[in-house]
């Protein structure tokens, strides 16, 4: 009996429920007469077919799959400097774009996870870029660019990939990037959709530039001719209607002027709240005159994030994979407009009815700050804190 054997059959053993089935990348050692119960494949979307056809009775699962890269708010690629452009056209040799991997756009006979019945599911690596890895860059960047979501919290553009295709059949999403701001007049810009609408049109400081019918799973895109102002795409419920469902806008920012503090996924019911056991996330962005986030910085514009008493700042981020600036540092550079503070309630000093109040400020901008109220339930296991 194999070792692998032994360990399966004593998980079965001792979960005799099978709450736990047991799976791991087999790609080319799987046999027909596998003893998993689950039949792992590691990327190789293109063989999922193959591997249905190999092992009929038992599903499959992508048990590491996708691998795409990108950087928030990058439309470009410089490896040297540690940047990968956000559009979802980058992956390393093993891998694949979110919407081959899932949606099996560009993959032979359309195989991707999405489009066949018998993988039960998938693990995209990774959902947050992490330290270390900087596959495909190397110094200065110090973490991976694999991330649906950066390193500090915030959505890349790849993220509304998912956001668009992982919704309830009944729901719609439409998103348009890049930002709008940063670009040459004149210069050609191309521009990109993800949408689960059957049709979306895109204008250019509100002219038409085309209709397109989308196709399942993957991107719209347009080239067109920058010029300040604003990008919109309307989504039309059926192909062929004559007024939009629905619509999403980018705007062309100013200069800086000012800085919003707003909670971001924060804990309590009301979605705003510290404690001394979990963390809230402050989510810094900086604005121009008209409220418009500001993406591109043209010099650093450092935040500094104070608390009050009762508080305590866990860590601060920017996404940003070439800042080598401590995670725990109190001021960061911003990153295409935006920096995030972790929170907590400071078990010696809060009190339960009280807030933390979150200050943030920069050279030359206004700041701004958030009250963050202390909450009750503190307790970790069966020790109160």
């Amino acid at each position: 009996m194999s070792a692998a054997q032994e360990i399966i059959d004593a998980y079965h053993t001792i979960d005799n429920m099978m709450a736990r089935p047991v799976s791991s990348n087999q790609n080319g050692w799987n046999t027909a007469d596998t003893f998993l119960d689950l039949v792992g494949v590691d990327y190789a979307v293109e063989t999922y077919d193959d591997v249905k056809n190999l092992i009929p009775s038992k599903p499959i699962i992508s048990s590491e799959t996708a691998s795409s890269v990108s950087d928030r708010g990058e439309y470009s690629n410089d490896y040297g400097a540690g940047i990968v452009t956000a559009y979802d056209t980058e992956a390393p040799s093993w891998g694949s774009t979110a919407e081959d991997a899932w949606g099996g756009v560009s993959v032979k006979n359309d195989q991707g996870i999405l489009t066949r019945d018998f993988v039960s599911g998938g693990f995209t690596w990774t959902g947050w870029d992490y330290k270390g890895e900087p596959t495909p860059t190397s110094w200065p960047s110090v973490s991976s660019h694999f991330g649906i979501i950066d390193s500090a919290g915030f959505w890349k553009d790849r993220t509304y990939w998912y956001n668009t295709w992982f919704k309830k059949e009944s729901e719609r999403g439409l998103y348009v990037f890049p930002s709008w701001t940063g670009w040459e007049e004149g210069q050609e810009v191309r521009v990109w959709s993800f949408s689960n609408y059957p049709e979306v049109e895109l204008f250019v400081n509100g002219q038409s530039t085309g209709r397109k019918c989308v196709e399942t799973y993957a991107h719209l895109e347009w080239n067109v001719t920058y010029a300040e102002g604003e990008i919109e795409v309307k989504g039309y419920e059926n192909e062929g209607d004559v007024e939009a469902t629905d619509s999403y806008k980018v705007l062309t920012a100013g200069k800086p002027a000012k800085l919003r503090a707003t909670s971001m996924d924060g804990v309590g019911e009301d979605g705003v709240s510290a404690s001394r056991l979990d963390v809230a996330k402050v989510k810094v962005e900086v604005l121009d005159e008209n409220g418009v986030v500001v993406p591109v910085e043209t010099s650093p514009i450092n935040v500094n994030v104070d608390v009050s008493v009762g508080g305590v700042i866990v860590g601060t981020g920017n996404g940003n994979n070439v800042d080598h600036d401590p995670d725990v540092a109190k001021q960061r550079n911003v990153y295409h407009g935006r920096v995030m503070a972790w929170i907590k309630a400071d078990r010696k000093t809060a009190e339960v009815g009280g807030e933390v109040v979150v200050e943030v400020s920069a050279d030359g901008l206004e700041g701004d700050k958030i009250g963050l109220p202390i909450i009750d339930g503190l307790v970790a296991g069966n020790r109160e804190l």
